[in-house]
C-alpha cells in the first residue's frame, strides 16, 4: 500500500476544542452532531478530530471539526 500526503482544505469549519480521557472521545462528535442537528447545518464531510496529550494531566487536548456547506454565525 502507498501512502501519499496531500493537502485538504475547507472553506467552512466549524471547531470544538476540549480536555477530555481518553475513553469519552466520543462525546466531542456527539455535541457535534448535536450542533449541526440544532441549527440545522448542512455538512459536507464527516467530523473528525485530533488528540494532543496534556503535561502532567491525563486527559487529552481534543479537538473536533465539522466541515460545512456555508459560512454561518454563532451566538
Amino acid at each position: 500500500m502507498k501512502i501519499e500526503t496531500r493537502t485538504l482544505q475547507f472553506d467552512h469549519l466549524l471547531t470544538y476544542e476540549t480536555e477530555l480521557p481518553r475513553e469519552d472521545w466520543q462525546d466531542g462528535v456527539f455535541i457535534m452532531n448535536d450542533v449541526q442537528l440544532g441549527l440545522e447545518l448542512y455538512k459536507n464531510g464527516s467530523i473528525f478530530f485530533s488528540a494532543e496529550p496534556i503535561k502532567d494531566n491525563s486527559n487529552l487536548h481534543f479537538t473536533y471539526f465539522l466541515p460545512l456547506n456555508e459560512e454561518v454565525e454563532l451566538d
